[in-house]
């Protein structure tokens, strides 16, 4: 070891000299503490021996600096004194040394202590690479994660329009975000909007965003209605989830045609509704558990429908804006965040940046403790006549006269609903497209019932009672995972007519029939084959069944 010993004595660094030489030590020598710290900027010794007393500069003096220049480099000082008094040795340690060796010196101590800081230097050193690699290995980890959050962005934003009527903000507590906005709109001018958070924050509350969003986007483009999509995003997430993660979320669908909003609310905040005066004058609150909790068949896809006017708006929040924490832990809150809100409002000021920094201001400069995100719908003009300019679009081009015929049988029933394929074709034929939901539900209802009823062999009475209707579903898995014959048969024709049209359904299944002489022109709302036959009965123009049950036509009117 190289060893810098500081003395004015001159005996003193000779006796020292000699007793770290017979060691095998390499000695330097300082008389005063400011040629010590010269000597140790030039030699960088690995231990110090320091005197306490001394000209020019003292050894409390000299420590302070030499502790500085060292930085992250542990060089230990031992002070060398015959001072006996407590604070004097306690001063000795606040100016950063880290041993002390009293007056006379004893060759077999002195080597001792001198041990023991190497062992502690070395240690210090590997303390130190190790600390080294791991920021290095961080700083690395923090590039690639940057880099993969960007690309996820990227993923979890393709196909996302850029809607005037819709403002946001999210806010990550880490790189990734764990809250999710999903966001598109159909030609038809119709608002799909998903916007969930993730349990916890960072990368593994963004895990199950990428397969959400898949789903949305596919199914939405497709035509499925919320129903659906709820229960595919659940049974994606409950089965790729560890237990206890899960998607608290709101998913609206917002219609120009209809001016009125549809919400589901699963374990998020209450979703407000406010009027032209900027007065709240609904909430919706969560009334469903969080997708990903519980298997498809518990699943309350429930939602509410919402009348909307010009003005109106629409306001969704994570939890991360009215839990943001200030320094007395106290909370942002409801009550608060309503409050700004209806500030801003009345302001005619930009509501969303404008309460976003509320919350910061709030946390007075803290980082968020969790992912923060604020969404806010604005039901203008511009969104109420959307619907004027895609029914225009789509009757730029004449509807045409087509027969589209689907047998779909044993093996395919048992894997695949066939309605969405039916409605992928359906959604691009010209002059269909704003009628897909009333066609999604002719199709959905005329098939269940095609396959449930005759192909299966199912009775529609069991599902009076709820026991009976989970044992008529427990039953109808069965049949179908051992189903090894029967078919259903699809027929699409299209007649033009002028602008419009009509489309004609006939479905065919493999079945035995019912008995189909109670339904008449009159037909009540109630349960005759299936859930819903009474309701397409109102959105078609006629509906015919052939004497053995088997086989409905239903011609419905694109006007």
């Amino acid at each position: 070891m190289k060893v810098l010993v500081v003395d004015d004595e001159q005996a003193n660094r000779l006796i020292l000299q000699a007793m770290l030489k017979r060691s095998g030590h390499e000695v330097i020598e300082a008389e005063d503490g400011k040629k010590a710290v010269e000597l140790f900027d030039q030699e960088q010794p690995d231990i110090v021996l320091m005197d306490v007393m001394m000209p020019v500069m003292d050894g409390y003096e000299a420590t302070r600096i030499i502790k500085e220049h060292s930085k992250n480099n542990f060089v230990p000082i031992i002070f060398l004194t015959a001072i006996t008094d407590e604070d004097a040795l306690v001063e000795c340690i606040s100016s950063g040394g880290d041993d002390f060796l009293t007056k006379p010196y004893n060759r077999t101590i002195l080597q001792a202590k001198i041990e023991a800081m190497e062992r502690i230097r070395k240690l210090n050193a590997t303390v130190t690479m190790q600390n080294r690699e791991l920021e290095e290995y961080y700083s690395y980890l923090q590039r690639e994660q940057e880099v993969a959050e960007q690309i996820f962005s990227k993923l979890m934003q393709q196909g996302e329009p850029d809607l005037s009527m819709v403002h946001s903000h999210r806010e990550s507590a880490a790189t990734f975000n764990g809250d999710i906005l999903l966001l598109t709109q159909q030609p038809s001018g119709v608002i799909y909007m998903l916007v969930g958070d993730f349990t916890g924050h960072g990368l593994a509350a963004a895990l199950g965003a990428l397969p959400a969003a898949q789903i949305f986007y596919a199914m939405v483009s497709k035509g499925f209605s919320i129903e659906e999509i709820l229960v595919e995003i659940n049974q994606r997430l409950k089965s790729l989830l560890p237990t206890g993660m899960f998607l608290a979320a709101t998913l609206m669908q917002i219609d120009p045609h209809t001016s009125s909003a549809t919400i589901w609310n699963g374990g998020f905040p209450d979703v407000l509704i406010i009027d032209s005066d900027n007065n709240i004058i609904s909430r919706i609150p969560s009334g469903h558990l969080p997708l990903g909790v519980v298997d498809q068949k518990s699943i309350n896809h429930g939602a509410e429908r919402v009348e909307l006017e010009e003005g109106y708006r629409i306001i969704a929040y994570s939890d991360g804006v009215i839990e943001s924490m200030n320094e007395h832990n106290e909370m942002y809150g409801q009550e608060r965040l309503e409050e700004k809100i209806i500030e801003d409002l009345s302001l005619g000021t930009g509501m969303v940046q404008n309460v976003i920094d509320s919350v910061n201001s709030f946390r007075e400069g803290a980082p968020p403790q969790d992912d923060v995100s604020l969404i806010e719908f604005v039901c203008d003009e511009k969104f109420l006549n959307s619907k004027i300019s895609s029914t225009v679009d789509l009757l730029e081009v004449k509807p045409k006269n087509w027969e589209l015929s689907f047998v779909f049988k044993h093996d395919m029933l048992t894997v695949s609903d066939p309605v969405p394929i039916l409605m992928s074709l359906l959604r691009d034929v010209q002059g269909l497209h704003e009628f897909k939901e009333e066609l999604f539900l002719i199709l959905t209802e005329l098939y269940l019932n095609a396959l449930e009823y005759g192909v299966l062999g199912l009775n529609s009475l069991q599902k009076q009672d709820p026991d009976g209707f989970e044992k008529y579903y427990q039953e109808r898995e069965k049949k179908l995972v051992g189903l090894d014959e029967g078919w259903v048969k699809i027929d699409l024709i299209h007649k033009a007519e002028n602008n419009y049209g009509e489309l004609q359904i006939i479905i065919e299944d493999s079945g035995k029939g019912f008995d189909c002489k109670d339904i008449s022109t009159d037909m009540p709302s109630l349960d005759v084959r299936g859930r819903g036959i009474a309701l397409v009965k109102s959105l078609v123009k006629s509906m015919h069944y052939n004497d053995a049950g088997n086989r409905v036509e239903v011609v419905y009117e694109c006007r």
